[in-house]
């Protein structure tokens, strides 16, 4: 019996850049006689471009950024950094897929980054002090986007499970250009919309994620978009056994009774 979960992880590994040539090699060789898993790159492939557009390119403040430099530029001395020491890794002359694993831990800090930052914890101080009414400005922002940045890390470590399943979701009128997939966990209600290209909602309107199975179609969350960026919601819900689901614009509050116009439609995989 093939065991595939070894070469599902190496899937994993070329999307984000981490084989070797041996080990792509011996990826490309599997993939050629195994639809299992050539099926399972594939989805994988329209998972990964889909996160690609999940955190879009914000700046700081010039003026953060400015003061920020100001402070650091006032105590940080002019060295060269030291060099980095390479990190051991235990090659342990197991499978290739282990090895690539080992080799994808984060590495820890330079010697010279560590040192910046501790002058920069110590030395600045006063500086920090003076930021703090510009902070506080930013702090409700920053709170919104550590709940965006959440979301998007649960929904990347359920598209990076072998065990994932993915559907596409068809664009209705509402949003003709929209890209959007589901992306769960079977068996588990670790469900996630991922979705590009949506309109923001009018005012007073919201979205509404929908489930259908044999019993009927079911309400879930619902959120306001300003239409910047990827949108990311959990359904809540274990999809695995539902026929189908989608996302409506409702009024706010959610929809009373039969759904509103759809936005994105698709059928789920049969288990």
């Amino acid at each position: 019996m093939i065991e595939h979960d070894p070469f599902i992880h190496l899937v994993a590994g070329r999307e984000l850049g981490g084989l070797d040539d041996a080990e792509a090699i011996e990826l490309d060789r599997h993939l050629v006689g195994c639809a299992h898993c050539a099926a399972e790159a594939r989805a994988f492939e329209g998972t990964m471009a889909a996160l690609a557009l999940l955190v879009p390119s914000r700046r700081p403040p010039e003026s953060l950024q400015g003061s920020i430099m100001t402070a650091i530029q006032a105590v940080a001395p002019a060295t060269d950094p030291l060099p980095a020491r390479p990190r051991a890794v235990v090659d342990d002359g197991g499978p290739l897929w282990r090895r690539w694993l080992l080799r994808s831990w984060p590495r820890p800090l330079t010697a010279g980054l560590a040192a910046a930052l501790v002058i920069v914890s110590l030395g600045t101080w006063r500086g920090v002090v003076g930021l703090e009414t510009e902070l506080d400005q930013q702090r409700g922002s920053v709170a919104a986007a550590q709940g965006r940045l959440a979301t998007q890390g649960a929904a990347m470590a359920v598209a990076l499970d072998p065990k994932h399943v993915t559907a596409a979701l068809a664009p209705e009128a509402i949003a003709p250009t929209a890209i959007a997939q589901v992306v769960y966990r079977p068996g588990t209600d670790q469900a996630y919309l991922i979705a590009d290209r949506l309109p923001a909602t009018p005012p007073g309107k919201v979205y509404e994620l929908w489930y259908a199975d044999v019993s009927g179609v079911h309400g879930l969350a619902m959120v306001a978009f300003d239409g910047t960026g990827a949108l990311i919601v959990p359904f809540g819900v274990d999809l695995a056994g539902k026929a189908a689901a989608m996302v409506t614009l409702e009024s706010a509050g959610g929809a009373q009774g039969t759904p509103g116009p759809q936005v994105v439609f698709g059928d789920l995989p049969r288990s």
